[in-house]
Protein backbone atom coordinates (compact mmCIF):
# COMPACT_ATOMS: atom_id res chain seq x y z
CA UNK A 1 0.00 0.00 0.00
CA UNK A 2 2.95 2.62 0.56
CA UNK A 3 4.51 1.89 -2.25
CA UNK A 4 1.76 2.72 -4.30
CA UNK A 5 1.11 5.92 -2.62
CA UNK A 6 4.99 6.84 -3.29
CA UNK A 7 4.14 5.26 -7.08
CA UNK A 8 1.05 8.02 -7.47
CA UNK A 9 2.83 10.81 -5.68
CA UNK A 10 5.91 10.48 -7.85
CA UNK A 11 3.93 10.29 -10.93
CA UNK A 12 1.49 13.35 -9.88
CA UNK A 13 4.77 15.61 -9.19
CA UNK A 14 6.12 14.41 -12.77
CA UNK A 15 2.93 15.62 -14.11
CA UNK A 16 3.36 18.57 -12.18
CA UNK A 17 6.81 19.60 -12.87
CA UNK A 18 6.02 18.79 -16.68
CA UNK A 19 3.28 21.21 -16.80
CA UNK A 20 5.37 23.57 -15.07
CA UNK A 21 8.26 23.56 -17.22
CA UNK A 22 5.54 23.65 -20.09
CA UNK A 23 3.97 26.81 -18.99
CA UNK A 24 7.69 28.12 -18.48
CA UNK A 25 8.03 27.82 -22.41
CA UNK A 26 4.79 29.12 -23.45
CA UNK A 27 5.77 32.28 -21.97
CA UNK A 28 8.87 32.42 -22.79
CA UNK A 29 7.87 32.32 -26.21
CA UNK A 30 5.17 34.59 -25.46
CA UNK A 31 7.78 37.25 -24.48
CA UNK A 32 10.31 36.49 -27.33
CA UNK A 33 7.50 36.85 -30.25
CA UNK A 34 6.27 39.83 -28.39
CA UNK A 35 9.70 41.18 -28.22
CA UNK A 36 10.12 40.40 -31.92
CA UNK A 37 6.54 42.28 -33.23
CA UNK A 38 7.88 45.14 -31.18
CA UNK A 39 10.25 46.32 -32.99
CA UNK A 40 8.29 46.05 -36.43
CA UNK A 41 6.05 48.81 -37.53
CA UNK A 42 2.17 46.87 -37.97
CA UNK A 43 -0.52 48.50 -40.22
CA UNK A 44 -4.10 47.52 -40.33
CA UNK A 45 -6.32 48.85 -42.99
CA UNK A 46 -10.37 48.52 -42.68
CA UNK A 47 -13.02 49.45 -45.31
CA UNK A 48 -16.26 50.31 -44.03
CA UNK A 49 -19.50 49.37 -44.99
CA UNK A 50 -18.52 45.96 -45.96
CA UNK A 51 -20.31 45.64 -49.27
CA UNK A 52 -21.58 42.23 -50.70
CA UNK A 53 -21.14 43.19 -54.28
CA UNK A 54 -18.37 45.67 -54.80
CA UNK A 55 -15.05 46.37 -52.54
CA UNK A 56 -12.79 49.88 -52.55
CA UNK A 57 -9.74 49.96 -54.09
CA UNK A 58 -7.02 51.23 -52.88
CA UNK A 59 -3.57 52.18 -53.89
CA UNK A 60 -0.76 52.42 -50.65
CA UNK A 61 2.31 54.65 -51.04
CA UNK A 62 5.71 55.30 -49.49
CA UNK A 63 7.32 58.52 -49.67
CA UNK A 64 5.10 58.81 -53.10
CA UNK A 65 6.28 55.67 -54.22
CA UNK A 66 3.51 52.87 -54.87
CA UNK A 67 4.51 49.70 -52.45
CA UNK A 68 0.93 48.05 -52.83
CA UNK A 69 -2.42 48.21 -55.10
CA UNK A 70 -5.93 46.68 -53.25
CA UNK A 71 -7.69 45.96 -56.63
CA UNK A 72 -10.34 43.87 -56.54
CA UNK A 73 -9.85 41.85 -53.24
CA UNK A 74 -12.42 39.93 -51.49
CA UNK A 75 -11.06 41.13 -48.25
CA UNK A 76 -11.96 43.80 -46.10
CA UNK A 77 -9.52 43.98 -43.46
CA UNK A 78 -5.71 44.08 -44.92
CA UNK A 79 -2.38 43.72 -42.47
CA UNK A 80 0.81 44.93 -43.34
CA UNK A 81 3.85 44.31 -41.65
CA UNK A 82 7.96 45.37 -41.26
CA UNK A 83 7.16 48.79 -42.47
CA UNK A 84 9.65 51.16 -42.03
CA UNK A 85 9.80 54.56 -40.57
CA UNK A 86 8.51 57.18 -42.85
CA UNK A 87 5.77 59.16 -44.42
CA UNK A 88 2.64 56.87 -45.65
CA UNK A 89 -0.41 57.50 -47.68
CA UNK A 90 -3.44 55.68 -48.74
CA UNK A 91 -5.39 56.66 -51.65
CA UNK A 92 -8.91 54.82 -52.20
CA UNK A 93 -12.50 54.97 -54.02
CA UNK A 94 -15.30 56.42 -52.26
CA UNK A 95 -18.92 56.65 -53.73
CA UNK A 96 -17.75 60.49 -54.17
CA UNK A 97 -14.72 59.76 -56.21
CA UNK A 98 -11.35 59.45 -54.77
CA UNK A 99 -10.08 60.36 -51.57
CA UNK A 100 -6.71 59.58 -49.67
CA UNK A 101 -5.39 59.74 -45.82
CA UNK A 102 -1.53 60.29 -45.03
CA UNK A 103 -0.09 59.23 -41.62
CA UNK A 104 3.24 57.97 -40.46
CA UNK A 105 5.75 55.99 -38.63
CA UNK A 106 8.13 57.46 -36.26
CA UNK A 107 9.67 55.12 -34.96
CA UNK A 108 10.17 50.97 -35.02
CA UNK A 109 7.76 49.49 -32.47
CA UNK A 110 4.25 51.49 -33.85
CA UNK A 111 0.88 49.72 -35.00
CA UNK A 112 -1.82 52.03 -36.59
CA UNK A 113 -5.51 51.14 -37.54
CA UNK A 114 -6.79 52.72 -40.72
CA UNK A 115 -10.41 52.77 -41.49
CA UNK A 116 -10.86 53.57 -44.87
CA UNK A 117 -14.53 55.28 -44.84
CA UNK A 118 -16.09 54.78 -48.15
CA UNK A 119 -19.45 56.48 -47.85
CA UNK A 120 -19.02 59.22 -45.16
CA UNK A 121 -20.87 62.31 -46.58
CA UNK A 122 -19.77 66.18 -45.90
CA UNK A 123 -22.12 67.59 -44.15
CA UNK A 124 -20.74 70.58 -45.27
CA UNK A 125 -21.12 69.23 -48.89
CA UNK A 126 -24.91 68.07 -48.49
CA UNK A 127 -25.62 71.48 -46.98
CA UNK A 128 -24.63 73.04 -50.65
CA UNK A 129 -26.07 70.67 -52.47
CA UNK A 130 -29.97 71.63 -54.28
CA UNK A 131 -32.79 69.46 -53.50
CA UNK A 132 -36.41 69.30 -55.07
CA UNK A 133 -37.98 67.86 -52.48
CA UNK A 134 -36.75 70.71 -50.03
CA UNK A 135 -37.17 73.59 -52.55
CA UNK A 136 -41.11 73.01 -52.80
CA UNK A 137 -43.15 75.75 -52.43
CA UNK A 138 -46.64 75.26 -50.95
CA UNK A 139 -49.05 73.64 -52.98
CA UNK A 140 -46.42 72.01 -55.19
CA UNK A 141 -46.04 68.45 -55.77
CA UNK A 142 -43.29 66.50 -57.32
CA UNK A 143 -43.45 62.59 -58.11
CA UNK A 144 -40.32 59.96 -56.87
CA UNK A 145 -40.02 57.03 -58.61
CA UNK A 146 -37.89 54.11 -58.18
CA UNK A 147 -37.29 50.96 -59.98
CA UNK A 148 -34.95 48.32 -59.92
CA UNK A 149 -33.51 45.91 -62.73
CA UNK A 150 -31.58 42.84 -63.15
CA UNK A 151 -31.92 39.48 -65.53
CA UNK A 152 -35.14 38.28 -63.86
CA UNK A 153 -36.09 41.00 -61.32
CA UNK A 154 -37.74 43.99 -62.10
CA UNK A 155 -39.58 46.39 -59.29
CA UNK A 156 -40.78 49.74 -59.55
CA UNK A 157 -42.22 52.00 -56.54
CA UNK A 158 -43.64 55.31 -57.03
CA UNK A 159 -44.28 58.18 -54.52
CA UNK A 160 -45.99 61.74 -54.72
CA UNK A 161 -45.26 64.15 -52.10
CA UNK A 162 -47.14 67.61 -52.27
CA UNK A 163 -45.95 70.29 -49.48
CA UNK A 164 -49.02 72.61 -47.99
CA UNK A 165 -48.74 74.88 -45.42
CA UNK A 166 -44.82 74.03 -44.64
CA UNK A 167 -45.55 70.63 -44.14
CA UNK A 168 -45.33 67.62 -46.31
CA UNK A 169 -47.82 65.05 -47.29
CA UNK A 170 -47.61 62.00 -49.77
CA UNK A 171 -50.84 61.51 -51.82
CA UNK A 172 -52.61 58.17 -51.57
CA UNK A 173 -55.60 57.93 -54.02
CA UNK A 174 -56.21 61.50 -53.72
CA UNK A 175 -56.11 61.48 -49.63
CA UNK A 176 -52.94 62.85 -47.64
CA UNK A 177 -50.64 61.48 -45.45
CA UNK A 178 -49.32 63.42 -43.20
CA UNK A 179 -44.98 62.90 -43.59
CA UNK A 180 -43.18 62.36 -40.32
CA UNK A 181 -40.20 65.52 -40.11
CA UNK A 182 -37.57 62.89 -39.75
CA UNK A 183 -38.72 60.47 -42.88
CA UNK A 184 -38.83 64.29 -45.10
CA UNK A 185 -35.30 64.38 -43.96
CA UNK A 186 -34.29 60.95 -44.83
CA UNK A 187 -35.99 61.20 -48.42
CA UNK A 188 -34.00 65.31 -48.75
CA UNK A 189 -30.75 63.24 -48.05
CA UNK A 190 -31.05 60.97 -49.86
CA UNK A 191 -31.08 62.86 -53.09
CA UNK A 192 -28.38 65.48 -52.40
CA UNK A 193 -26.18 62.06 -51.28
CA UNK A 194 -27.25 60.76 -55.37
CA UNK A 195 -26.35 64.14 -56.86
CA UNK A 196 -22.80 63.75 -54.99
CA UNK A 197 -22.13 59.95 -55.93
CA UNK A 198 -19.04 59.96 -58.64
CA UNK A 199 -18.56 56.63 -59.78
CA UNK A 200 -16.11 57.39 -62.99
CA UNK A 201 -13.65 58.99 -60.93
CA UNK A 202 -11.34 56.03 -59.41
CA UNK A 203 -8.11 55.56 -58.78
CA UNK A 204 -7.91 52.60 -61.81
CA UNK A 205 -9.96 54.87 -64.10
CA UNK A 206 -12.17 51.90 -65.23
CA UNK A 207 -15.50 51.27 -65.82
CA UNK A 208 -18.16 49.12 -63.82
CA UNK A 209 -20.45 46.38 -65.14
CA UNK A 210 -22.93 44.96 -63.57
CA UNK A 211 -26.08 42.94 -64.43
CA UNK A 212 -28.36 44.81 -62.08
CA UNK A 213 -28.95 48.65 -61.61
CA UNK A 214 -31.54 51.02 -59.80
CA UNK A 215 -32.86 54.18 -61.11
CA UNK A 216 -34.20 57.25 -59.21
CA UNK A 217 -36.48 59.95 -60.57
CA UNK A 218 -38.00 63.20 -59.84
CA UNK A 219 -40.72 64.71 -61.86
CA UNK A 220 -42.46 67.91 -61.30
CA UNK A 221 -45.62 69.40 -63.25
CA UNK A 222 -45.40 66.30 -65.77
CA UNK A 223 -41.78 66.58 -66.42
CA UNK A 224 -38.30 64.46 -65.22
CA UNK A 225 -36.08 67.15 -63.34
CA UNK A 226 -33.60 64.92 -62.01
CA UNK A 227 -32.74 61.08 -62.71
CA UNK A 228 -29.97 58.76 -61.34
CA UNK A 229 -28.63 55.76 -62.08
CA UNK A 230 -26.80 53.32 -60.00
CA UNK A 231 -25.57 50.15 -60.33
CA UNK A 232 -26.30 47.46 -57.31
CA UNK A 233 -24.09 47.39 -54.77
CA UNK A 234 -21.97 50.45 -55.48
CA UNK A 235 -23.71 52.58 -52.75
CA UNK A 236 -25.06 50.27 -49.49
CA UNK A 237 -27.96 52.99 -48.91
CA UNK A 238 -29.43 53.02 -52.46
CA UNK A 239 -32.56 51.14 -51.54
CA UNK A 240 -33.66 52.51 -48.62
CA UNK A 241 -35.43 55.10 -50.33
CA UNK A 242 -37.79 52.39 -50.64
CA UNK A 243 -38.66 52.63 -47.17
CA UNK A 244 -38.81 56.06 -47.22
CA UNK A 245 -41.41 55.72 -49.98
CA UNK A 246 -43.86 54.46 -47.72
Amino acid sequence: MKKLVVSIFIVNFHQMCISKIRTFFQLALFFMLTNVLSQNNYLRIELKPIKEHRITDYHFYKNDSLIYANCGSISHINWFSNLEKGEYRLKYDTVFGIDSVEFSFTSDRGSKKIILETEKTSKKRLAETHSYVESLKNNERITLNYSLGACFISRKKEATILKENDLYYFIDYGQKRLISERRIKRIIRHEKILKNLNFTENIHDSELYVTCSEFFSLTKNGKQVYGKNVYCGTWSESSNIKRYMR
